[in-house]
């Protein structure tokens, strides 16, 4: 389609430059003039007897002459202006052409990584069993909580292979801006998360976080909340590295606890 349309302008200004060049030479007096003083020797030569073939054609190329010679400098200034005509068109046709493969090439990149994006793993997670206990130590008695289990499935089309989960907890009134990670934990080199929603459960009961005095009640009267989150980091098919982030907030009630998902940005990212 540019190719089409940059043809057609060339040809077009080609034919306007064609056009001004024969209504200079029409309207120049000094080619008529010219004609006229050519023709009027002609005439007295063949008078004289001079053959008519050797003053066949020729008097109006003389004189084109002529009159290129005599307008040489204006001449000069409209071809110039032509050729920045031509050299400001086919740089506008050369930007066009840079931007739209530009644009093709990002097309095309994109159509890639949605492919790619497709087949990727898709993780989740959910924490289980928020356990309560103490800590004696030189310092003394100290009320600390644990998360003994943290579920992980993929529901992707393609196998991850998990390198470690990062874990954290929060607990007083607000969460705050930025995760802190405390403890992290390994995976056996061999591991895998299949395909599948069958998942796996991660023991996480060797990590405690120090908690306030009677954290338990606090959280039941809603005095305090709590918070755990975590971050998997994980190989996709293409031995690319992800993390995958994720929050909850406990919610206590007699005799019964759960987690709801706490959807702040800077806790659910994924890379």
């Amino acid at each position: 389609m540019l190719k089409a349309i940059r043809t057609v302008t060339i040809a077009l200004i080609l034919l306007l430059g064609a056009a001004l060049c024969v209504f200079a030479v029409a309207d120049s007096s000094t080619y008529h003039e010219c004609v006229s003083n050519v023709e009027q020797e002609i005439s007295g030569r063949l008078e004289n007897g001079a053959s008519s073939r050797f003053f066949t054609g020729g008097v109006e190329f003389t004189c084109v002459g002529d009159f290129i010679k005599e307008n040489n400098a204006a001449i000069a200034a409209i071809s110039t202006a032509i050729i920045a005509i031509f050299t400001t068109i086919f740089g506008l046709f050369t930007i066009s052409l840079a931007k739209s493969t530009r644009i093709a090439a990002e097309a095309a990149i994109l159509s890639a990584r949605t492919a790619i994006a497709i087949e990727l793993p898709i993780i989740r997670a959910g924490p289980q069993e928020l356990g309560y206990g103490y800590v004696q130590d030189e310092a003394g008695r100290r009320q600390q909580v644990s998360i003994n289990k943290l579920f992980i499935s993929n529901l992707g089309k393609t196998k991850a292979f998990p390198i470690e989960v990062q874990i954290g907890c929060a607990i007083g009134r607000s969460l705050p801006k930025t995760p802190i990670y405390r403890f992290t934990k390994s995976f056996p080199v061999s591991a895998i998360l299949e395909p599948d929603q069958r998942g796996v459960e991660v023991s996480l009961s060797e990590f405690e976080f120090e908690a306030p005095p009677d954290i338990y009640n606090l959280l039941r009267a809603r005095s305090i909340n709590l918070w755990f989150y975590c971050n998997l980091v994980y190989f996709d098919f293409m031995q690319a590295r992800h993390g995958a982030g994720f929050c909850w907030k406990s919610h206590e009630t007699t005799g019964v606890g759960a987690f709801f998902e706490d959807p702040t940005p800077a806790y659910n990212r994924k890379t």
